[in-house]
């Protein structure tokens, strides 16, 4: 209740630079991008998104050429010799019309066949998807300093610095997997601070979530779960030592999104 004759209570500004902060440096991200593929990497991982929007399962009809990276299933049709996850993160544009075509391939033993795959306007569309994962970062970034207890200033400074006088700049301007894991782990760090601070359990479970689709990107990001894991336990022991059950139910919250990460790449890996 407010003291007599203090007037009400006044409400915390509502802050409004993250949104400028990303909105900014994801319009300058999109004003530099190249609006094409450079990898063939990442075109693998389209053709993949193109096969599963079609019905056509995790095969990949992207032309095999001597880039490699392409591996052959059981069944003899190619796939691409990458993670899912990407190809995931893709998916959404192959729901644009007419973003693909016939085109001839060739199975394993030589054969041709014919395959859809992305054609310029769905390259072009998906090119964005790196200067977008970029903005992200940066953003993401700048709420761990905050939540670090940074001021303002300080945070945008810094975050901009990031933005464009690191390698951000360039992974932000090419087709890559290692912005999306990047991104992935960075939130998940940042969730690990928030539970550290505010021992909420969604925030455990954000960690987990979060290093779960940096595995599904890139399998070996696995390395950095015991990183963040581990002080997830510690937090939890410490807010809660009164409830013996505390730090097992947040380091499970942690691990189980992650163990059912590590069980899709292991299925799609032997399929």
């Amino acid at each position: 209740m407010n003291r007599p004759g203090s007037g009400p209570a006044r409400r915390p500004a509502r802050r409004v630079w993250p949104g400028y902060l990303f909105l900014g440096v994801l319009a300058l991200y999109l004003f530099t991008a190249a609006g094409q593929f450079q990898t063939v990497d990442a075109a693998q991982e389209l053709g993949v998104a193109v096969s599963l929007r079609h019905g056509n399962g995790v095969r990949s009809d992207f032309p095999i050429g001597a880039a490699g990276g392409t591996s052959f299933g059981r069944s003899g049709h190619a796939y691409a010799g990458h993670d899912i996850g990407s190809s995931l993160l893709y998916l959404p544009f192959t729901l644009i019309p007419g973003t693909v075509e016939h085109r001839a391939t060739r199975s394993a033993d030589g054969t041709p066949t014919a395959g859809l795959v992305p054609n310029r306007r769905l390259y072009f569309a998906a090119s964005f998807l790196a200067p977008l994962l970029g903005a992200l970062i940066v953003l993401v970034f700048a709420l761990l300093l905050d939540e670090s207890g940074f001021d303002p200033a300080t945070v945008v400074v810094t975050a901009l610095a990031l933005a464009f006088t690191t390698t951000i700049w360039v992974y932000a301007h090419v087709s890559f997997d290692s912005t999306a894991t990047a991104l992935a782990v960075l939130a998940a760090l940042w969730c690990a601070v928030r539970f550290l601070h505010r021992g909420a359990p969604r925030d455990a479970l954000a960690t987990g979530t979060c290093l779960a689709a940096g595995v599904l990107v890139r399998v070996d990001t696995l390395v950095m779960v015991p990183f963040l894991a581990l002080p997830v336990l510690i937090g939890a022991y410490r807010q809660q030592k009164q409830q013996v059950g505390a730090p097992l139910r947040s380091l499970t919250a942690v691990v189980a999104p992650v163990a059912v990460a590590v069980a899709v790449a292991l299925a799609y890996n032997w399929y």
